[in-house]
């Protein structure tokens, strides 16, 4: 294999090289410097992707950081062509800002983006990776007020409707949607949990065992008792299906690319044809279950049963985490802290 000093003189980098591995957010291995054309910048990224993996930065952060700054290149072709290092100052920056407001709506996503500049900057001129200004360029007042949302919780009236047509799903599928619905965890954490991630302590109270990546530690909550005895049938399922080497509590089903593509159905049924598939298929095969896939289940389910909100409109019942919100928004509701 390559050494890490041989691999910074390539344009596309495997991040194993660097100690990275893939992670929950991030399957991905190639970093690829080769689309940023000017040469002082592409050296100057290299160094600091490099420095940033040094410090820390997950794998799913480092890709972020990387396609941040190909953000920013990308400003900079469109708006000045070539330019040397030395030519970045206030007034590029400003610009930056107007461009980044005209192109993205989401101010927490332009605070991402500026934010990772402004790092970049102050590292390069640190360092000497690049003639950059040694003052600030990017002030504090540049970022945009974050304006605290409420919960995105799912209205009552639609959490009825999954209810009434929840077990049109294969079973499986279903019983991920009740664990979302009755402990609000992540849906990365469903798709990762254990085939032993029940058990009874001596009061018999059931808990699940949980891994919080995002925190990066091992969690227990309590569940009712009917979900740990529908916990204990699907590990039934599983051990039948799949044989005692499956670690996951959920699987795959074969053909499941279909259903990741049905999440994105309704906005490319014009350029890309899919084939009916029956909401209950469901024939398992020995990989972990996929998010795209349970979106995909949970797109059809929307759509062939109609379930729809106030507006009139079909629900995005897809969008996992607003099952999280509204399990907290519930327990709110009911007193706890």
């Amino acid at each position: 294999g390559l050494s890490v000093s041989e691999m910074f003189n390539l344009d596309i980098w495997n991040v194993t090289v660097f100690g990275l591995e893939p992670d929950i957010a991030c399957s991905k291995r190639l970093l690829n410097f080769s689309d940023i054309e000017l040469y002082w910048l592409k050296i100057a990224v290299k160094y600091w992707i490099q420095y940033r993996i040094g410090v820390g930065d997950a794998t799913s952060t480092i890709f972020n950081r990387l396609y941040d700054l190909k953000y920013f290149y990308r400003f900079l072709k469109l708006k000045y062509g070539s330019l040397q290092e030395s030519e970045i100052n206030r007034d590029l920056v400003v610009n930056y800002l107007v461009y980044l407001r005209e192109k993205i709506k989401s101010p927490s996503t332009r605070n991402g983006r500026l934010g990772c500049l402004k790092l970049f900057l102050e590292n390069c001129a640190r360092f000497d990776w690049a003639n950059i200004y040694k003052e600030p360029l990017v002030y504090p007042e540049d970022f945009a007020k974050r304006i605290k949302s409420l919960p995105k919780f799912i209205p009552p009236d639609v959490i009825k409707q999954i209810d009434d047509n929840i077990m049109a799903l294969p079973e499986p599928v279903a019983l991920m949607v009740k664990v979302l619905r009755q402990t609000g965890i992540r849906l990365s954490e469903l798709c990762y949990l254990n085939f032993d991630c029940i058990r009874q302590d001596s009061t018999g109270t059931w808990w699940l065992n949980i891994y919080q990546f995002k925190m990066k530690k091992q969690l227990a909550i309590p569940v009712a008792r009917e979900l740990a005895s529908d916990i204990q049938k699907q590990q039934e399922y599983i051990r039948k299906e799949l044989g005692k080497d499956f670690d996951y509590l959920f699987c795959l089903t074969k053909s499941y690319s279909w259903f990741e593509d049905y999440t994105y159905k309704r906005t490319s049924a014009t350029t890309r044809k899919i084939p009916y598939r029956e909401l209950q298929h469901f024939i398992p095969i020995p990989k972990r279950m996929r998010q795209k896939v349970l979106r995909g289940y949970l797109s059809q389910l929307a759509n062939e049963k109609e379930i729809r909100g106030s507006s009139g409109e079909i629900y995005p019942i897809h969008r996992c985490h607003s099952f999280r919100h509204t399990h907290g928004t519930e327990l709110i509701n009911a007193g706890v802290p």
